[in-house]
Order: C-alpha cells, then structure tokens, then sequence
C-alpha cells in the first residue's frame, strides 16, 4: 500500500503527462484535448487543458477551455454541458491510466457531488469555459482535522503582537521629548 505523498506524488506526475505534444509510443497523443486536433501550422490554435489539485484527500479536476459564443449556441446548451462532462469522464480515465504506468499501482477516484460549469464571456465572441468535479481518492487516509492547535497559535501570536506594540509605543513616548 502506497503512503499518501507517494499517491499524491503519483497523481501529479501522471498529470504532468499530458503536456502539450505529448506522445504515446505509437505517435498518438496521449489525451484528446481539442488543442492537439488538427495541423498546427494552418489551423488556429485551441486553448484548453486541465489541472488537478488534492485538497484534504479530495481530487479537485478542472478542465477549461476558450471557445466561440457561436460554437456553443451551434450544438445547443445540452449538449455542450455533456460534452463537458463527457471531457472529464476522460480525463479521470487518462489519469488513472496515466497513474498505473507511473506508479504500477491503481488509483480509485469516487465522484462527489455533480459537475460545476461555469461560462464567461470574454468579448462578444470568444468565452472561458470551466468545468469542474470533485473525486475522493482511494486510499488516503481521512485525517481529523483538529483547529485547537491552530486557535492556540493564533491566540498566542497575536498576543505576542499586541504586547511588543505596546512595547514601542512605551519606548516610542520614553525617548519623545516634552521640553519642546
């Protein structure tokens, strides 16, 4: 069994992966992102990509991708709202897949909670287009989080602040001159 930096560890280095051009030894890419369709030298480039965060043994997966107001008005809201859920159904396959090659080991991510998308407008034309989902990574332990200890410094550290201010302030007034 894999401690818990190694599987956070593993995650991240299967993300870094999917860099740009990235290859599989046959020459195909190895994730369909829609900025590694087509000829690069003639067509216009596409903007998108991923990033995947752990969060208190969550797996916190964001897709974004700039596109035309036209495209998604074109295929209809439905729809684009699928095919975003449909891109991060592969990118959660790719890691995993990605995961088992670096690793040699398995990764189970268990999805909680529903796809979050959010469309912005960049200018008449173009849109930022975020997706995201949450999934809980198998075997990560669950840790307790106790905030007393945070409390307790807190307390301390502006205690300590509030007293060395008092302190200058007392120095400040003792050096001022009142002759004047």
């Amino acid at each position: 069994m894999a401690s818990t930096y190694e599987i956070i560890q593993g995650i991240h280095q299967a993300a870094a992966n999917a860099y740009d051009g990235a290859t599989e030894e046959d020459g195909k890419p190895k994730l369909k992102l829609k900025r590694s369709e087509g000829n690069i030298m003639t067509d216009k480039r596409v903007m998108d990509g991923f990033g995947a965060n752990v969060v208190n043994g969550k797996l916190l997966l964001t897709y974004h991708t700039e596109c035309r107001v036209e495209d998604i008005h074109g295929v209809g809201m439905d729809k684009y709202l699928h095919e975003l859920k449909m891109m991060l159904k592969e990118l959660v396959s790719y890691l995993k897949k990605e995961y088992k090659k670096v690793t040699k080991q398995t990764l189970t991510l268990t999805k909680e909670g529903e796809e979050e998308v959010l469309i912005e407008p960049i200018s008449k034309i173009r849109t930022s287009v975020r997706a995201t989902c949450v999934y809980k990574i198998g075997g990560l332990k669950e840790e307790k989080e106790d905030h007393r200890d945070a409390e307790d410094y807190m307390k301390n550290f502006y205690a300590t602040l509030k007293k060395e201010s008092l302190d200058k302030k007392i120095k400040y007034r003792s050096h001022v001159r009142r002759d004047v």
